[in-house]
Order: structure tokens, then sequence, then C-alpha cells
């Protein structure tokens, strides 16, 4: 009756222990006073019952009854010191009459992306990126370019996003992410097989976050996140491909409010028993020079070999501060005095009345060319909803309009060269405003990648896991 074991290596007396005992060895065949030889191999202890064995099967008596106990040492095998270090999580499988140690398959998937990683830092090549949630890829511009500015260049293996509009306009016009070898997965997550385990050395994921923003749960009566009937489960699909990829670092970003959700509690425990670290903060695109006034949660996880890199961080991301020297004026398109994008909008005027009079606090956000920065714009914005940014007219106190796509571009300071003039003027604003502020999380990308090379290039892997 085969018995399979998942411990880890204890000490005594300052020696590697390992101890066994009761029923699955006497099940198997190990009686006390019979012994047993052990040999060893590169990664593995293997104990064989036989008739004359250099050790005796031990006893412990409980009550009247006496169950079998084996030890095995560093004392008594030497070799345990060459591949096995104290707390390390082992596998034990006991059959009949032999027992096979070896090293845990969690420690070994850690120490094989930590390895990769490593060989990968120092020869300076290509890391491969799977990025989840993909859009229209504004997160993974900022991380290819947040990289690329320290040396690091990224190649998209793989992407998961279920909008074909949004994949096709973004490969066209970022050709540079991706390559031959890439792989397009044009799919809802939740529809994904991905029972082939995927290699790559970094995750990316801007997890939906619908249900876990303030106006999100409000819209939907939501009493936590993971009651949106969409977005709710999407941590659990982003756990699976964290455990089937193995990166040896990843990336989340979402709203501040998802760090305080039962999904941010699964991700962070599950992560843990991964063998990842967490890093977590709040980025404020305003200390990185963007018009926009947008706070997002950032997530780092690091293999916890490496956790070195995220010491880094915080001082790292320093470096990128910078304050917005822009008004709206800079950033205007010519649009004439008469142009039809000047509209009355009066439905909202009449339903801003309405809301301070139910004591609401919702006002309509009408801004001028002096104003240096205006609230978030979300993937609505083409409908014209009553709390993002509007122009004031110049001259006409009745008249305002949305801002152009460029100009959204604009102030969340993405690169216009990215934009495809395919898409309408709806999907681009769909496409960044679901998206992330471009400066704000270009620095947050260069300062992990500036971390990683202070903290690991020349340095030799020292794995210590629990």
């Amino acid at each position: 009756m085969t018995t399979i074991i998942n411990s880890k290596i204890g000490e005594n007396k300052g020696n590697l222990r390992i101890w066994l005992e009761g029923g699955k060895l006497s099940r198997n065949g190990f009686q006390p006073n019979d012994t047993y030889s052990i040999i060893t191999n590169d990664d593995s202890i293997i104990i064989t019952k036989c008739n004359d064995g250099e050790y005796s099967v031990s006893r412990r008596m409980k009550g009247e009854r006496a169950d079998p106990v084996i030890e095995v040492t560093s004392v008594r095998c030497k070799s345990m010191i060459n591949f096995f270090e104290q707390d390390q999580l082992i596998r034990v499988v006991v059959t009949s009459q032999k027992i096979v140690i070896t090293s845990h398959h969690l420690r070994n998937r850690i120490k094989q992306r930590e390895e990769t990683f490593l060989n990968k830092i120092n020869a300076s090549e290509t890391m491969n990126v799977c990025e989840l949630f993909y859009g229209y890829g504004v997160l993974a511009r900022s991380a290819h370019d947040g990289f690329k500015s320290n040396g690091i260049k990224l190649k998209n293996s793989v992407i998961v996003e279920r909008e074909r509009k949004y994949i096709d306009a973004s490969i066209e016009m970022n050709p540079d992410m991706f390559d031959a070898e890439s792989i397009i997965i044009e799919s809802a997550i939740q529809d994904v097989d991905i029972k082939n385990k995927m290699k790559v050395d970094l995750l990316f994921a801007g997890i939906p976050c619908t249900g876990a923003s303030k106006s999100g749960r409000t819209k939907n009566k939501l009493a936590s996140a993971e009651e949106h009937p969409d977005a709710g489960s999407m941590f659990f699909y982003f756990l699976k491909f964290l455990e089937s990829s193995n990166p040896a670092a990843f990336v989340i970003e979402n709203v501040c409010e998802y760090l305080n959700t039962e999904s941010m509690a699964v991700i962070r425990s599950v992560a843990n028993h991964l063998g990842y670290a967490l890093h977590e903060v709040i980025i404020d695109s305003r200390d990185y020079g963007s018009i926009e006034e947008r706070k997002r949660m950032l997530v780092i996880g690091v293999s916890v070999g490496l956790t070195n890199v995220v010491s880094y961080f915080d001082d790292e991301i320093a470096f990128y501060k910078k304050e917005c020297i822009q008004t709206l004026n800079d950033i205007f398109e010519p649009i004439a005095d008469d142009h039809t994008a000047w509209k009355e909008y009066s439905y909202l005027a009449d339903k801003e009345i309405r809301d301070l009079k139910a004591g609401k606090g919702f006002k309509r956000q009408l801004l001028t060319g002096d104003n240096n920065k205006c609230g978030t714009i979300g993937r609505g914005y083409h409908k014209g909803r009553s709390t993002e940014p509007f122009i004031k007219h110049p001259t006409n106190p009745h008249l305002s309009r949305l801002l152009t796509p460029v100009e959204h571009a604009r102030v969340k300071d993405f690169p216009e060269k990215y934009l495809n003039p395919s898409l309408s003027n709806t999907l681009t604003h769909e496409v960044l405003g679901q998206g992330v502020v471009y400066s704000a999380f270009y620095a947050a990308f260069a300062a992990l990648a500036k971390s990683m090379i202070k903290a690991l290039k020349g340095q030799p892997h020292l794995l210590k896991v629990a």
C-alpha cells in the first residue's frame, strides 16, 4: 500500500534529520529490528529493506504496541547536506520494502525558475512574458519600454485576451513586442486549456477591476468583488496561470480597493505557498508627471530565492518621480469654437443639480486649458458620464466637450505612435480608459528591471526555501 508524504527536513543536535514512524512503515513491510540499507544519488535517498542491512528499524512503544521508526540523519547519510537543507520540503514515497526520499516538486520548480532567470539576467537574454487580460497592451507597452530602458528585452510569448478588436489593433502597432513564436490566445481566460505547462520568465496581469472598484460595486450592488458575475472569479484563473507558467516574478495591477478583497487574500496565500514573496504598493500617477489623476495597486511577486530584488524597488522608483509641468492647453488638439464636439450636455447639468440636492456630492469636472490635472478617465468615457473630465467652451458657458482620443492618450502620457488610427473614437477611449497611466507604470517596470540587475547581476544562486 503506497504512502506518499510531503514533509520537511528536520534538525537534531545540529544534524539534518528525516523521521518516519508508524503505520506507513508497517503496512509496507518495515518492522522493528528489520535491517535496511541507505544509498543516495544526485538528488534522492533510497532506503531498502534487506537481510544484511547496515541499519536497524527502531521501535517506539505506544501502550502495548511497538511502532516501527526509521531515522535518517546527516550523520548516517553524510551526502544529505549536498542536496537537502533544514526546513526544506521533501517528498517521501513508501512502497513495499522500499522508501524513496526526494526534493518536493515545489522546490524543484522554484529552483528551476530562479536558475533560468539568473542565467538570463547574467547573459542579457530576452525574457519571455505571459500577459493576461491583455486588452490593447497599454500595461505591456509600459513594461517592455521600462525594462528596455535598463537593458532587458522582453518578448510576449503568450497573451490572453478575449476581444479580437483589441488584439489585432495592438499587434499591428506593437510588432516589436512579439515574434513568430508568440502565442496569441483569443479567448475568455476561463476557457483556456493550460494543461501543457508553458515556460515564461515573467507574468503580468491587469485583473479586471469592475467588481472591486467603488463605482463597480455600487452600480452592480455587490457586497464583495467576488460577486461580480464576470470579473469576480478572475483571480482564480490568474492563479492557475501562475502555477502553470512558473515565472520567476509576476506583476498584478488593479484598483487600490483590490488590496482589501478576498481575491487578493487568496492570491497572497497561494502565491506564498508556491514560493513567492509579495511587495505591495500604491502607484499615484501624479507622482510621475501625468495630467490624469489615477491611483493604482501594484503587486510584485518575486520567487523566494530572489527576494532581494524588491528591497531595492522603492528607492529605485523614487528616481522616476517628477512633477507635472504641463497644463491641458499643452495637450489640446486644435478644435474650432464652432466644432460639433462642443455640446450642451444639459442632461448632465440637470443630473448635477439633482445629485447635489440629494446630498450625493457628485459634481461635473468642467475644466479649462489652465488646469494641470484631471480626474480618472474610464473605459466608458465616450458616453459622456457625469463625473469624468469635460473641457469648457472658451466663450459659451453652456457648451463643453470631451477630450479627443489623442488628448486622452496625452493626459495618460501614452505615446501617440502606438495609437491605431483604424480604431474608432469609441474604441480608442475604451482601450485607453481601461489601461494604466503609461508614465507611472513605465517608472514601475523600469525600477523593477533596475532592481533585478542591481540585486542579481553577477550573483550566485543561493536558494533558501522554507
